[in-house]
């Protein structure tokens, strides 16, 4: 028999006791190691290059062994892998960022929605002998690769606490957090600004002061928070690099801090003159030596007659004519504003300003000139507007057209001439378009802060013009409507062109940030990623507009949704009181009817309906029928004199008995025309045709009706042919109306007769106005509220159309 060795009655009656101290001796063996963990911040500044990383293959990424003191973290994880990447790799992750294998590297990564932002931290201790009451953090922002659809900023925040703590924050994976972290600053723009691509390491020198209390001993990270990418299959390939962290430094910020104060040398002249070096001076009473030495601040904040050195004339100081400042130095930049007074700044039609301006609550800045406007989106914006704080406002109101800079505005108005987006912006507290437009380009415009707040949109005349991939977007909470002024190009009046096709939102379902573009035309596939047209364009019985709509947390929507258009949109056979809200399927590659939508006239050509789901939309007078168990290539007929051709073709048939073709003179009711046999089972490509001999005059619609061997049978989309004598497809909007008429699809009319509900004729159109593809206007707003009726005659048919005015 086995004998087992017991343990002595002190070691089981104290068992619990013994665990304890195990514990507390295991981490006293390991605290060395833990406290090893970190760097240390002394009296000489701390630095890190970044050189180290590898620049021509993956290594392996280990948090405090790759780097010491370093540590990443993306959402919960801790990456593995490093890469080396000059900004041509796209995937997501952590990268060694640099020319090549060059020997100059950066700390850099890539984040997308999916996977979530990437954070770095540097963990010091303080060994400086001394409380740290102040640290100046400094680093070169760099930027591989530039995606337009980010607004998002770079940032860095802090924390303090004991060596135990801190193990606790990293050991828990709690470096992505929020909750205790002192936020220094979450708006650094990125250096690459415009059009996307490969940027060759832009960069951007950042110096933050940060005021502290940090003992001896005690332990600080500082968070450096990558900007990631919203924009849907783009991304930012972003790194920071030369990161000096200088504990309590002897240098005084203030002296070059300058203040403009008007003194001028005692020159009454001069006073408000921005350029002259005198009228500046900093907190010693000295003036700057020029506009372009690193990290100078220039303030305007002193009042008329106000404190300070000097006395301006005015607290709101304008460039003078022909006036050129440029203000270029590495971390330099203008604040305008003190937070409370409202100051504004004025940059004329003939002058410029090119540097970095911070925005002050209610301060206003007024830029009148181009601002480096190239049509061609060559050139780049010479104003950078940083740091933009509630309640201020900055007006474009130039009468020649202007670049609106990338930023994070409050208040944004714009005025004047067209106006181009230069990289993706917000505004929000509001936008305000008065008359100009604003191109987009491949840039989005938000309107609101995208999570909470709406914000507000106003306009007149102007609107957003949407030619690329760019989109406006707004946060829709539920509950609420939202209108999207958006076009496809800008209203051309001399050919009678109007653009402008908004879209209105009313969100019943869970609030979410939306964002809407439309193009020009209406096609036969999209893009199922980018929702660019792939395909060719279709004209008949539809809108020639596509409306693309897209929500930032899929699913949660249940919209009722208004779409309006132009009559110039109107496609061939268009007949707008039948239309219909439609959207495109991509499980079936075609079109779809949204079944509760419905045409909803008003004042202008508009349907409705509830979605709920997004993506591309568009109108039409019907969507797609059940698809064929053959691939069908095409479909199509052609009038000939009299007759039609009828043609289609297959790519491959299963089980095909025949085709049944089926005619309709109003779209509706259908009547077997012919019978043509299938060719079974293949796989090869199929030709058919028929000839529609006798053909109606009138507008013809055609389906196919395909039967399987088993008796089953599906329908094809329909077609329509146009009328060879018909008068048109026409529309009459708005009707009812306050007397003013517009006759929509106007041709082969001879007269045009309106009578009142006696029969009395009230108005005879003139032959000569009649015919035309815009529209035909009618003036009633002489004649008493009633019901009226239009008489149109063509060659073969006479149309009476019922008109109701209020």
């Amino acid at each position: 028999m086995k004998k087992f060795y017991q343990l002595p009655a002190y070691w089981k009656n104290n068992s619990s006791r013994i665990n304890q101290m195990l514990i507390v001796s295991m981490l006293a063996l390991l605290q060395p190691f833990l406290a090893s963990a970190q760097e240390s911040l002394t009296n000489t500044p701390y630095k890190q290059n970044f050189d180290v990383l590898p620049k021509s293959v993956n290594s392996s990424w280990q948090n405090n062994q790759t780097l010491k003191g370093w540590y990443i973290q993306q959402e919960n994880n801790v990456p593995g892998v490093i890469t080396p990447n000059n900004g041509s790799n796209s995937n997501p992750g952590v990268y060694s960022l640099g020319d090549g294998a060059a020997n100059d590297r950066s700390l850099g990564s890539i984040s997308t929605v999916a996977t979530g932002k990437h954070v770095y931290v540097l963990r010091l201790v303080n060994n400086t002998n001394t409380v740290v009451n102040k640290i100046n953090v400094a680093f070169t922002l760099e930027q591989w690769w530039n995606n337009p659809g980010s607004n998002e900023r770079f940032g860095v925040s802090y924390l303090t606490g004991n060596t135990s703590a801190i193990n606790a924050i990293i050991q828990n994976k709690e470096l992505h957090g929020s909750s205790n972290w002192a936020v220094v600053t979450s708006k650094i723009n990125t250096p690459s600004k415009g059009k996307p691509g490969y940027k060759e390491g832009d960069t951007k020198m950042v110096s933050l002061d940060v005021n502290l209390s940090l003992a001896v001993g005690q332990e600080i990270l500082i968070r450096f928070e990558d900007a990631m990418s919203t924009k849907k299959n783009g991304y930012n390939a972003i790194g920071i690099d030369d990161v000096s962290i200088t504990a309590n430094p002897n240098t005084n910020s203030d002296d070059r801090v300058y203040r403009f104060v008007g003194v001028s040398n005692g020159n009454q002249a001069n006073r408000n003159d921005l350029l002259i070096l005198s009228n500046w001076k900093n907190k010693s009473n000295k003036s700057p030596v020029n506009f372009t030495d690193n990290f100078q601040t220039f303030v305007i904040d002193v009042p008329k007659n106000g404190p300070g050195n000097g006395s301006p004339d005015t607290g709101n100081p304008a460039l003078k004519s022909g006036q050129n400042w440029v203000v270029k130095g590495q971390g330099s930049k203008v604040i305008l504003g003190n937070g409370s007074t409202g100051f504004s700044l004025t940059i004329p039609q003939d002058a410029s300003f090119t540097g970095t301006i911070d925005l002050r609550s209610n301060s206003i800045f007024n830029i009148d000139d181009e601002n480096n406007f190239d049509l061609n989106l060559d050139k780049t914006p010479l104003i950078d507007i940083d740091v933009v704080e509630e309640n201020a406002t900055v007006n474009y109101r130039g009468t020649n057209p202007q670049y609106i800079s990338e930023a994070d505005y409050s208040i944004l108005n714009v005025s004047g001439a067209k106006k181009y987006l230069y990289g993706s912006s917000s505004a929000r507290e509001s936008l305000n378009l008065s008359a100009a437009n604003i191109y987009l380009n491949e840039f989005d415009l938000l309107v609101g802060d995208g999570t909470n707040k709406p914000g507000i949109l106003t306009r007149t005349q102007g609107y957003i013009i949407t030619t690329g991939l760019g989109s406006l977007q707004r946060f829709v909470p539920n509950g609420s409507t939202a209108l999207f002024p958006v076009g496809s190009a800008e209203n051309d009046a001399a050919n009678n062109q109007v653009t402008y096709s908004p879209a209105n939102v009313v969100q019943n379902g869970t609030s979410d940030l939306l964002s809407v573009r439309v193009l020009d035309g209406y096609y036969e596939n999209y893009n199922p990623s980018t929702y660019q047209p792939n395909g060719d364009q279709e004209t008949q019985g539809v809108v020639k507009r596509s409306w693309i709509m897209e929500e930032a947390t899929i699913g949660g929507s249940n919209i009722n949704l208004a779409l309006q258009w132009p009559s110039a949109a109107n496609g061939n056979l268009f007949i707008p009181v039948e239309s219909k809200l439609l959207y495109f399927d991509f499980n079936n590659a075609d079109w779809a009817e949204i079944i509760n939508s419905a045409y909803v006239g008003g004042n202008s050509l508009q349907v409705a309906g509830t979605v709920t789901a997004l993506g591309v939309f568009s109108v039409g007078v019907g969507g797609q029928n059940a698809p064929l168990p053959v691939e069908l290539i095409s479909f199509k007929g052609v009038r000939e004199k009299g007759e039609v051709a009828l043609k289609w073709q297959t790519a491959m048939e299963k089980n095909n008995d025949y085709f049944t073709l089926e005619q309709s003179t109003d779209g509706k009711t259908f009547n077997e025309l012919a019978k043509v046999k299938g060719a079974g089972n293949t796989n090869q490509q199929q030709y058919y045709s028929y000839q529609h001999r006798n053909a109606p005059a009138q507008i013809i619609y055609y389906r196919l009706k395909q039967t399987d061997f088993d008796g089953t049978f599906t329908y094809s989309k329909v077609i329509v042919v146009k009328g060879s004598s018909q008068l048109a497809t026409l529309a009459v909007y708005p009707n009812p109306s306050t007397g003013q008429f517009t006759l929509q699809g106007v041709t082969n009319i001879t007269a045009a007769t309106v009578m009142d509900a006696a029969g009395r004729t009230v108005l005879n159109l003139l032959p000569t106005s009649l015919n035309n593809e815009i529209g035909l206007n009618i003036n009633l707003t002489e004649q008493k509220p009633g019901i009226y009726f239009l008489r149109l005659t063509g060659p073969t048919e006479t149309q009476t159309l019922r008109l109701i005015k209020k």
